[in-house]
């Protein structure tokens, strides 16, 4: 099963949503040492690596000002949405999924129990 996690500035639907920047993106990932460059890509994406991950995990900054991953859903779906909460709480920023389960809002600080 694939799962889509997204790191918005406003929720999906928002009549007026904000966007995160492509200085905001950069300077968050530049910060990380757990994130390198995806070069051979024509998106903004950053590659990141940790040793309790099978393999590496992209984050790609879209054109609607949204940060996007893609995985297989699996043992490691904690370990990522820690990841994507640690830096949507540096961009002030939602964590939601493809169905719209909000796992953190950064209005309230709560976190979704999981």
């Amino acid at each position: 099963m694939s799962t889509s996690i997204t790191i918005r500035k406003t929720l999906r639907g928002s009549l007026s949503p904000k966007k995160i920047r492509q200085e905001e993106f950069i300077e968050m990932i530049e910060a990380d040492p757990g994130f390198s460059w995806e070069e051979s890509s024509n998106k903004l994406t950053a590659t990141w690596h940790d040793e309790e991950m099978p393999g590496p995990l992209d984050f790609t900054l879209q054109h609607d000002g949204t940060i996007d991953i893609y995985f297989r859903g699996s043992k490691y779906d904690l370990i990522v949405l820690e990841k994507m909460i640690q830096l949507a709480g540096k961009l002030k920023a939602y964590v939601e999924d493809s169905e719209g389960t909000v796992f953190y809002d950064p209005v309230t600080g709560k976190r979704k129990a999981y």
